[in-house]
């Protein structure tokens, strides 16, 4: 009996040490995309909480740090961090990293002042306008890979929409959530000078992409897939969307 005894002991110790090495911290980075994400958001946003929540079922602390997208990327790539927060697919990422179920979606298009004549149906009719966009970022291949069009880079969001009301750009191209959040908490006074197409040029959908510079990559998006499930069948996700309607328009 004491052999058992004690054979139980060290296999309930090896188990526990075993569950603990194998839940960590995980630590995501992105620069500030409000309304899905930012540190001035409730608790972060709905893309942080629905992804800490997930973490955690999966035995995970979730970390985030905000800092610029271009080097968000490159150290995530290099495994400094784990993976981004709320990134967009492209095949070439896949190569470097795996990608989560998605956790949300983000809807792409075009804005201009309202005051200037504007009608469109394919992308070569831009030709010759100046045009903002994020650095770093991708809108939607076509686009991204259209060389003939006149792109004119700023490090944010809000840069752009304020070039746009000051008439230094044509148009922008953004996400319809993001401009709209924009207008409404810096510039709500120009809310109805901005206008947009009636239907996005690409809706993309959101993920949390995990580097696979990381050891246990592949581990980290089982269990984080696998938990978002739950959540999604069990209410909880949409329960955290509701939180944040004040904030996020889907």
């Amino acid at each position: 009996m004491r052999l058992s005894a004690t054979r139980a002991i060290i296999f309930s110790s090896l188990l526990l040490f075993s569950i603990q090495t194998l839940a960590r911290d995980v630590v995501l980075a992105s620069d500030p995309w409000q309304p899905h994400y930012g540190p001035d958001l409730v608790n972060q946003g709905y893309i942080v909480e629905v992804a800490r929540e997930a973490f955690a079922r999966a035995g995970h602390k979730l970390k985030v740090e905000f800092v610029p997208w271009g080097r968000a990327y490159k150290l995530s790539k290099r495994g400094v961090y784990d993976g981004l927060l709320g990134a967009f697919y492209t095949p070439e990422r896949t190569e470097i990293f795996q990608y989560t179920q998605p956790i949300g979606q983000s809807r792409i298009n075009l804005f201009w002042n309202k005051e200037d004549e504007f009608q469109f149906n394919r992308l070569s009719e831009l030709k010759g306008l100046k045009i903002g966009i994020v650095k770093g970022y991708h809108y939607f291949d076509e686009f991204n890979q259209a060389d003939y069009l006149i792109k004119m880079e700023t490090y944010h969001s809000a840069e752009n929409v304020d070039l746009l009301l000051k008439d230094r750009i044509d148009m922008l191209i953004g996400a319809e959530e993001v401009v709209d959040y924009v207008l409404r908490s810096r510039f709500p006074e120009s809310v109805n000078r901005v206008a947009s197409l009636d239907i996005p040029l690409k809706v993309n959908e959101l993920y949390i992409p995990i580097s696979k510079s990381v050891a246990d990559y592949q581990e980290l998006v089982e269990g984080f897939n696998k938990a978002l499930a739950e959540m999604k069948l069990d209410g909880t996700y949409i329960e955290i969307i509701g939180k944040h309607k004040d904030e996020y328009r889907p």
